[in-house]
């Protein structure tokens, strides 16, 4: 049964910009109509301005709970690091379900209506795969559906501690061994009305190079993300293994696997989606990439310059 919930805006920012006297008709909880319109009997008002939902594209739940402690006695991304992984050692899937619910509900009262959420705590303390695979994947859905927010659930393949190293510590929660072992755990994970599922890539120091266009193909043009150029070590450390920087070696990458890291994040479309990114600007950055920046945290060492290009 559909339920239909008419609104009034005395200003709505609509294409055109500004527009006073606006209709807003909701059918269960989904926008079906926009119309310049007075108000009529029955509708809800909504006084000042009204904006459309705003989208978070690039987020880490988890990290809410390291919120003003991210950089103690003006330490680095390692030592912000060592606290991230000292959280990521204690949750299980019902806190971190409360812990996301909390990070959503937050967003949803700052006006969010959308996130992308960049989900690799995938599996139990000792890299065990809990009875249900993606239970951590399903507390996050949940978490959203009860604050009322869609969610895209970037499923990130996370394979190595770094170049050519082993996953170790908490950072044994995030891998699952192979890219098909992680994508066939991703294929488990189906879509709903309130959420889709995408790939990650977690970065080039987690992904071998060998293994990006597995990755690629097992996305299978559902959005992809990825962190490109996280920090100065990442990128010194993709240097001195494959004598390219991080951009570098997707810009190297065969035309139809570049044009998968071009793929949509949800609602934005035809462009990279790369978080965290540092250095990664001039000569061997594309002008249609966009950066985002997680808003859980902000690392003082990789804050962009505000121009692309």
């Amino acid at each position: 049964m559909t339920v239909v919930t008419t609104f009034f805006a005395e200003h709505a920012w609509l294409d055109g910009g500004v527009t006073p006297n606006t209709r807003i008709t909701v059918h269960s909880g989904r926008i079906a109509a926009v119309q310049a319109s007075g108000p009529q009997r029955g509708d809800l008002p909504l006084p000042g301005l009204v904006l459309p939902g705003l989208a978070n594209t690039h987020s880490h739940a988890f990290h809410r709970a390291l919120r003003g402690r991210t950089h103690a006695a003006a330490g680095t991304f390692w030592t912000w690091r060592e606290r991230m992984y000292a959280v990521a050692a204690r949750l299980d899937p019902d806190s971190y379900f409360a812990l996301a619910r909390a990070t959503y509900c937050e967003m949803a009262l700052a006006g969010v209506t959308a996130v992308g959420e960049f989900h690799y705590l995938h599996h139990a303390p000792d890299g065990r795969p809990y009875r249900d695979p993606n239970i951590m994947g399903h507390a996050l859905r949940a978490a959203a559906r009860e604050a009322g927010i869609r969610l895209t659930l970037l499923d990130a393949c996370y394979l190595t501690g770094g170049i050519g190293q082993p996953l170790e510590g908490p950072a044994r929660r995030f891998g699952d061994g192979t890219v098909s072992a992680w994508a066939e755990r991703v294929a488990a994970l189906g879509a709903d009305d309130l959420s889709l599922v995408g790939a990650a890539i977690h970065s080039v120091r987690a992904v071998p190079r060998d293994a990006l266009p597995e990755v690629v193909e097992a996305a299978g043009g559902r959005p992809l993300h990825l962190h490109l150029s996280e920090q100065p070590a990442e990128n010194e450390q993709c240097l001195a293994a494959y004598d390219v920087t991080p951009t570098q070696l997707l810009a190297l990458a065969p035309p139809s696997q570049r044009e998968a890291y071009r793929s949509p994040l949800a609602m934005v479309e035809g462009y990279t989606e790369s978080a965290h990114s540092y250095g990664a600007f001039g000569k061997h950055s594309d002008r249609s990439t966009i950066l985002w920046h997680c808003l859980q945290e902000r690392l003082t060492e990789n804050v962009a310059p505000p121009k692309c290009g």
